[in-house]
């Protein structure tokens, strides 16, 4: 059965399924706490807001379940994660605010009241259905992207987000094994030596998400 999330993090070294193209899908069970850390450049400086105020991201980690499409990578190298397989999801710009979003619709779902952070075993689902082309100051350029061509057309000056519905949901009953491999996952990980890798992920009641590129 789903495990509520307290305040903890996640571990390095877990491939991160990347946003390459329309019509990938991702579906996978969260095993570990969300983690929001502030983004940073490809040459590891921080990302910033124009006022100077950071740009947070969130971290998800997820057991992959069957229907995965999406690839994952680390260290340059991956490919379409099997069902089992453990990986990261990584919620920055526009997709930390679809993320808090679908987690409010998630504790409505519910019925609960005050903090949320979701539940070890939930469902998380997106299939990619368009692209978003950034500015670096976080501003949009342009309509949303229908097609793989007009998303390959973005030159590299620009940054390129995938986006399609988010949902966080309870496991059916057809997928019970994998809410089970996802909370014994988060069990075996909650040993007394663990130390979290970045800040707890904070309440979405009234929160201020981050706007910008995505993935």
């Amino acid at each position: 059965m789903p495990i509520d999330v307290p305040s903890d993090g996640t571990g390095p070294g877990t491939p991160i399924v990347k946003k390459r193209a329309l019509g990938e899908r991702f579906i996978g069970a969260m095993c570990a706490d969300p983690e929001r850390r502030q983004s940073t450049k490809t040459d590891g400086t921080p990302k910033t807001k124009p006022n100077g105020d950071p740009r947070y991201e969130l971290v998800v980690t997820c057991v992959t379940m069957p229907g995965t499409t999406a690839h994952a990578e680390i260290g340059g190298e991956g490919g379409v994660p099997q069902p089992g397989d453990v990986v990261r999801l990584i919620f920055a710009g526009g997709g930390f605010a679809q993320w808090i979003e679908a987690l409010d619709a998630q504790k409505a779902a519910l019925g609960r009241t005050g903090r949320f952070d979701g539940r070890i075993g939930d469902v998380i689902e997106q299939t990619i259905e368009y692209g978003q082309a950034w500015n670096a100051d976080g501003s949009k350029i342009g309509p949303e992207l229908r097609t793989q061509a007009e998303c390959d057309a973005v030159p590299r000056s620009q940054s390129l987000g995938y986006y399609g519905p988010l949902t966080i949901r309870a496991a059916r009953p057809d997928e019970a094994e994998w809410d089970a491999k996802a909370c014994q996952i988060y069990t075996d990980a909650a040993r007394p030596d663990a130390q979290p890798s970045g800040e707890p992920f904070p309440a979405t009641a009234g929160a201020a998400a981050d706007t910008g590129p995505g993935f």
